[in-house]
């Protein structure tokens, strides 16, 4: 963890705070360059929940309102790639170029998201990009590095309007694999993304099999008999019968805020294989007669990114003047697990840092009388603190018509 904060936290039995109204948000992000070479023309593609933080209240985000600005503070163009569910925005990613940086050269971008729309809107195109190391990813009707042995393209069925890949088998397993290995370097971040659609794919997990499956083994440390680093450099297998989604990397690893990472760090340098692999069986769920599996893969992007650091700690620090942050957060929330990668089955309790929207500000929630809710309080602070107590106002909380709710029916923990 960052050694700027320190942590307590306390978990009150009272209400669940009301959400806020839409406001501006206004975020920092540090990009390094840690591919090894220059780079011109980069594009940066990064998960918008990411930039913005987690637990923001429903309806706080623009989907036109967002703003990229370089750092010299001009607004540059940036695109949007919509995910499913289309009516999140968080769950979508925001892109956008850099036209120049140096290896180990660092670049500050501001990001906001405001009620104003944007004017800066386009399309860029990772797909076809120079940088994306996977040659015609929208399979179309070229030569190109593709082995097709298991598979074929389908003019009929694609994401971006054009072809496909599709892969499809009955009670057996088949693949196809990009006919050179892609290079790597240490210590660089990748990402990687692909459009699936399914149809009557076996379930993964479930009798052993790993149904429709993405196999890039470059990013497991050399010593590959811990067989769980492997997940590295993850893409979630699909499976039943789903429309067009896309799937990305999901990093083992987390930042200081508990935010998932969707992208992976290269161990080694070297080369990996990119291979797509339908092993098809019979599961209960389908029809009698009907076990055929098909696959089909689209628009696929493999790309070297910068490393982000979200400066989230520049947003908070304002709110902590005198050295104390009260925060508060869904008390559902996962707080996180700080896996030590040498003591991997040991894992330690740990808690997100905060975001400067999660100030807590008043227990103005509801609950029904003898409801049993939780509210979560957190205290983040940069000087030392040897005791904490939580005092009420009053020494109570006030019920419906202003009645008095003893503090005796408070539990602390």
């Amino acid at each position: 963890m960052a050694a700027w904060q320190k942590w307590a936290v306390a978990a009150l039995a009272a209400m669940s705070c009301a959400g806020a109204a839409r406001g501006d948000y206004d975020v920092r992000v540090d990009l390094k360059n840690l591919s090894g070479e220059g780079r011109t023309d980069w594009p940066v593609i990064l998960r918008v929940y990411t930039v913005l933080g987690r637990n923001l209240p429903a309806g706080a985000v623009n989907p036109e309102g967002f703003h990229v600005y370089d750092p010299a503070g001009k607004e540059v163009p940036h695109a949007i790639e919509k995910i499913p569910p289309y009516d999140q925005p968080g769950n979508d990613e925001l892109i956008f170029v850099i036209p120049k940086i140096k290896p180990d050269e660092v670049v500050s971008y501001r990001i906001t998201n405001t009620s104003a729309k944007s004017t800066k809107r386009t399309r860029i195109d990772v797909v076809g990009s120079p940088h994306n190391l996977i040659a015609n990813g929208r399979f179309d009707r070229v030569k190109d590095g593709w082995m097709f042995p298991s598979a074929a393209r389908d003019a009929k069925v694609g994401h971006s309007g054009g072809s496909s890949l599709r892969l499809a088998a009955d009670g057996k397993t088949v693949s196809t694999k990009y006919a050179r290995p892609v290079a790597l370097h240490e210590g660089s971040w990748y990402y990687f993304g692909a459009w699936s659609k399914t149809d009557n794919v076996s379930r993964f997990g479930y009798q052993a099999g790993p149904a429709a499956h993405f196999k890039i083994p470059g990013f497991a440390p050399a010593d590959a008999r811990k067989l769980w680093t492997t997940r590295h450099g993850s893409v979630v297998s699909q499976c039943s019968t789903r429309d067009w989604v896309k799937t990305t990397f999901e990093y083992r690893g987390h930042t200081d805020w508990g935010m998932d990472i969707f992208a992976a760090k290269a161990m080694q340098d070297g080369e990996t294989p990119v291979e797509f692999v339908l092993d098809q069986r019979k599961h209960y769920y389908m029809d009698p007669g009907r076990t055929k599996g098909t696959w089909w893969l689209d628009d696929v992007v493999f790309m070297a990114q910068p490393e982000v650091n979200v400066r989230f700690d520049l947003s908070v620090a304002p709110l902590m003047k005198d050295g104390v942050f009260l925060f508060t957060r869904p008390a559902s929330m996962f707080m996180g697990r700080l896996k030590d990668e040498n003591n991997h089955n040991d894992p330690q309790e740990w808690c997100a840092f905060p975001y400067a929207h999660e100030k807590l500000s008043a227990l103005d929630g509801f609950a029904l009388k003898g409801q049993r809710v939780s509210y979560c309080i957190g205290v983040c602070h940069t000087r030392p603190i040897e005791q904490a107590s939580l005092e009420l106002a009053g020494g109570c909380l006030r019920g419906p018509g202003g009645a008095k709710i003893p503090v005796e029916l408070v539990e602390y923990c």
